[in-house]
């Protein structure tokens, strides 16, 4: 079996390609760099690099960019690869996902993956608890973190969980095909002392973990969105339960 990862400079897929060398499953890493050492070159924006990076792959972890989703498939039914794992977001089950610029281009992905004849195994995280590493300069520095609606509830899930979920549908062909939300272990508003209601607050000290830990309730990061939907996302009431992949 062989394996492409796309996306390799991530922090999930540099923590799926830890789980694939700790158990001896070979995989072959991709970059849009030309020359990175240990990678064949691969730009999913560019159909002309698709041949070789996916010659003799099977199954693929497919990083969601849609400029060449189209020209990707086609490719990747020809070369013979049977499953693709692509690492997309929850924000593809909101009703006007098609207008968001967050979830837009997952959702083109993920259709024209669902319309191939591909396996597709679509996991959907919401906020990354990496995310809240943002916050780090405030946090040791003992200044405010910003928020602009603390109050909403949020559940994020750690990079390394989805590189482990990832290893797992990758490796085992039971877990394959489906879709899954992959969210943190609990659901958490803002702290306790926060004003609620819409609008900015400052804080006089941080309340975020500058580790981003998704293991500690009353901690959590908020989510990071593109700007034009940012205020809607920090709106919402976060915090939905996740349909998880059992342990491989």
């Amino acid at each position: 079996m062989s394996i492409l990862v796309t996306g390799g400079r991530g922090a999930v897929a540099r923590g799926l390609c830890a789980h694939l060398d700790a158990h001896g499953v070979p995989y072959r890493l991709g970059s849009r760099e030309r020359g990175t050492p240990g990678a064949v070159h691969c730009d999913l924006t560019d159909p002309s690099t698709f041949p070789g990076a996916l010659a003799g792959v099977r199954s693929v972890f497919l990083y969601a960019e849609a400029a060449g989703i189209d020209a990707f498939v086609k490719e990747a039914v020809t070369a013979g690869v049977e499953h693709v794992v692509l690492p997309s977001s929850s924000s593809v089950l909101a009703p006007d996902a098609a207008g968001s610029p967050l979830s837009a281009s997952h959702l083109a992905v993920e259709q024209a993956l669902s319309a191939s004849p591909l396996r597709t195994t679509l996991l959907r995280p919401g906020s990354f608890a990496g995310n809240a590493q943002g916050w780090a300069w405030s946090v040791k520095s003992g200044r405010p973190v910003h928020l602009p609606y603390p109050g909403a509830y949020c559940d994020p899930v750690h990079e390394a969980d989805l590189a482990e979920a990832a290893f797992a549908v990758l490796t085992d062909p039971a877990l394959a095909g489906r879709a899954a939300t992959r969210a943190g272990p609990t659901s958490s508003p803002g702290p306790p002392w926060s004003p609620r209601g819409p609008g900015p607050r400052r804080y006089p000290r941080p309340w975020a973990s500058p580790s981003g830990s998704s293991s500690r309730p009353g901690r959590r990061p908020a989510p990071r969105c593109r700007p034009s939907c940012r205020s809607r996302s920090w709106r919402a009431p976060w915090g939905s339960s996740a349909i998880r992949c059992p342990p491989n």
